[in-house]
């Protein structure tokens, strides 16, 4: 019983690709329903060649139809083979695979590589903060230190300025008394100086007149 189209239908795609390979068809990029069709009229077309009649002994075999050669379509009546179409196909499909197998480690490497990176970055921004921060506080610890320095070298100069003034208070005083000494033993003299001529004059008298 010849197999319709509607009946080759009935079969999976693969089985009817594999029977279009065995016809001369090629498959690729042709619907299901027309590999049928073009199955369909291989068969019709393989039936209606008459095969030659041997008439002389000795005489050629006849030779095998033609395959048939569907509607022109792409690739349609390409003989495939390990380096048909089909073949071709397979290895670029297999690139293509790979291609992507090696963008996904690619892009799997370069997620490690960001990370690693980011984790480098953040431990570097973490140290030098960290190192930073000491920095400052060590900073800070001099300031106080110095400050506090500052304020006992300025408390001592306190002192030392009320010693001053205590010394040179003390000074004057004693200066303002040795002026009234001073003051006093002139006045003495002054007294005395002023007494000396009625001394000479007594003396005189009692010398020439005693």
């Amino acid at each position: 019983m010849k197999e319709t189209p509607e009946v080759l239908l009935k079969r999976t795609r693969s089985e009817l690709s594999e029977m279009a390979e065995k016809l001369g068809i090629d498959t690729a990029g042709i619907s299901k329903t027309k590999i049928a069709d073009f199955i369909f009229e291989a068969r019709n077309k393989t039936e209606k060649t008459p095969a030659k009649e041997v008439s002389k002994p000795g005489a050629e075999a006849p030779k095998a139809g033609k395959a048939f050669k569907a509607r022109p379509m792409p690739h349609i009546g390409t003989n495939i083979g390990k380096k048909g179409v089909f073949a071709k196909r397979a290895a670029i499909d297999a690139q293509i695979k790979e291609n992507e197998m090696a963008a996904a480690r690619f892009d799997t490497g370069v997620k490690e590589l960001q990370s690693d990176m980011d984790n480098k970055a953040r431990e570097m921004l973490q140290e030098g903060a960290a190192k930073l921060q000491k920095g400052v506080d060590e900073m800070h610890k001099g300031i106080n230190a110095q400050i506090k320095e500052n304020e006992k070298a300025s408390a001592k100069m306190g002192l030392g300025v009320k010693e001053m003034h205590k010394g040179i208070n003390a000074q004057i005083k004693a200066n303002e008394k040795a002026a009234a000494k001073m003051q006093e033993g002139i006045h003495e003299l002054e007294t005395k100086f002023g007494e000396f001529p009625n001394e000479i004059a007594d003396y005189i008298k009692d010398f020439y007149y005693g």
